[in-house]
């Protein structure tokens, strides 16, 4: 096995994630960017100074970080944050009211640089509008990329990364500056950014049963089976009695026996905790 697969299974054994034999390219390129930075002459040589070289631990999370790096765009895939608007979070509002609990948790696992997590706050502002003052809505957005959650914390963003927005929301939330577009303080109270994995088994437990909604966005797609379905199971105990996870346009729970409810939306699909379960 050459020094870039024995590389890969390394941060698979530390991590749970994977990366296959398509993605290569783009992992090697990684690896290769960080090995000019530390001015490493080979692969091995890195590899053996990432297992126990001064301050192995932190240039490893330098390495994760680097992987993991992903554009994100504030309406990915406008589809379904309409479906979140218009059907999820309503349904979970009204289950709430019939059992008069006023506290909302969405999740959004993976959330990069935030922009997913801070569209998801805009919705909510909206919604509160609708509702009582003491209605409690919460966003907690984790990722393992440290800089993109310093960066998601910042809420500024380029100009690109805006595109696809509503107008509406442009206008109300989005405030453009000298160093960008910034998001508009009124929302950002909503989210807590934190650094979590999802391999962090005691913080995820930790929120068992009082999670709503989850957003995973092409975060399944980086494990293999197994770690898929484990990560699954964990969904389903976060999860309150009929909360909902959405994943990526790409992703399903096809082959899993999730225990989930599939759910139809225009253009999309959707899964569903039971009432019962």
């Amino acid at each position: 096995m050459d020094n870039i697969l024995r590389l890969r299974d390394y941060i698979y054994d530390k991590t749970g994630m994977y990366f296959p034999d398509g993605r290569r390219y783009f992992f090697e390129g990684q690896i290769l960017k960080r090995m000019e930075a530390l001015g490493m002459p080979s692969v091995a040589k890195y590899f053996n100074y990432l297992q126990s070289g001064d301050n192995h631990e932190a240039l490893f999370g330098q390495l994760v970080n680097e992987v993991t790096v992903s554009e994100s765009t504030f309406f990915g895939d406008q589809r379904r944050l309409r479906a979140l608007k218009d059907i999820f979070l309503p349904n979970i509002i009204n289950i709430k009211r019939q059992n008069e609990n006023k506290k909302v948790r969405i999740w959004s696992v993976g959330c990069s640089s935030g922009e997913e997590a801070y569209v998801a706050a805009m919705i909510v502002h909206q919604l509160k509008t609708e509702l009582d003052d003491d209605w409690d809505l919460r966003i907690w957005a984790t990722d393992t990329n440290i800089p993109l959650l310093e960066k998601a914390k910042r809420g500024v963003y380029e100009e690109f990364t805006t595109r696809g927005i509503p107008d509406s929301f442009r206008e109300e939330y989005l405030v453009p500056s000298f160093n960008g577009i910034n998001v508009s303080e009124e929302i950002k109270p909503y989210i807590f950014f934190e650094q979590v994995g999802l391999n962090d088994h005691i913080t995820v437990a930790s929120a068992a049963k009082k999670i709503d909604l989850i957003i995973c966005s092409n975060i399944l797609i980086r494990y293999d089976f197994e770690t898929r379905r484990e990560i699954v199971q964990q969904f389903q105990q976060c999860l309150t009695k009929g909360g909902y996870l959405i994943l990526g346009y790409y992703e399903s729970l096809h082959d899993l026996e999730s225990g989930f409810n599939l759910v139809h939306f225009p253009g999309g699909i959707g899964y569903r905790k039971s009432l019962k379960g």
